[in-house]
């Protein structure tokens, strides 16, 4: 038990920094892109990196936002299926589903890094900002890494719910038999 509690734990607080995490970036991207009509329109000029660093916080902040998403179970999906299915049979479909996003997070993080780390020894530099633009690659496989932590969480949550709830059915099913 000791550690699910830490799991937990360690999910908290990755949802909390998250939080914040996206909270600034979706606020920064909004001062910029502000910023960058009152320039244009008003002022008629503008600064030539700020669009592209605003389409690079909303792909990060979005990821990020995806994991916490994950995270509070807010993703698109097809639980109404479920409601036909005996309890059981919805634990091993929810434990199969988890195993299938955890392989697809595992493809993606493998896939991120290395596409992320070729990109910024390749020397590539974004137009506007000129930073290896192989770090903005980077937000793809953390918030995968981060959905990987999440459903490695949900699984063992799963499992113990699961395991609990028939160590509960025993205990009630030997009560009754002693009281025969």
């Amino acid at each position: 038990m000791l550690i699910i509690d830490k799991l937990k734990a360690l999910d908290k607080l990755i949802d909390r920094l998250t939080g914040i995490i996206v909270i600034c970036s979706l606020s920064l991207m909004l001062l910029i892109v502000s910023i960058q009509v009152f320039c244009r329109y008003i002022l008629h000029s503008g600064f030539y990196w700020m669009p592209e660093l605003a389409r690079y916080l909303l792909v990060g902040f979005s990821f990020l936002a995806g994991s916490m998403a994950l995270r509070r179970k807010e993703l698109v999906g097809v639980t109404f299926v479920y409601k036909f299915f005996s309890p059981k049979l919805r634990r091993w479909i929810e434990l199969i589903s988890e195993m299938l996003i955890i392989f697809f997070l595992l493809v993606g993080i493998s896939f991120g890094f290395k596409t992320a780390k070729f990109i910024i020894q390749t020397g590539q530099l974004s137009p506007g900002l000129q930073i290896p633009i192989g770090f903005f690659y980077l937000p793809i496989p953390i918030s995968f890494l981060l959905m990987l932590i999440t459903s490695i969480i949900s699984i063992f949550n799963l499992m113990f719910k699961y395991s609990q709830e028939d160590t509960d059915m025993m205990t009630v099913e030997r009560k009754k038999g002693i009281k025969k």
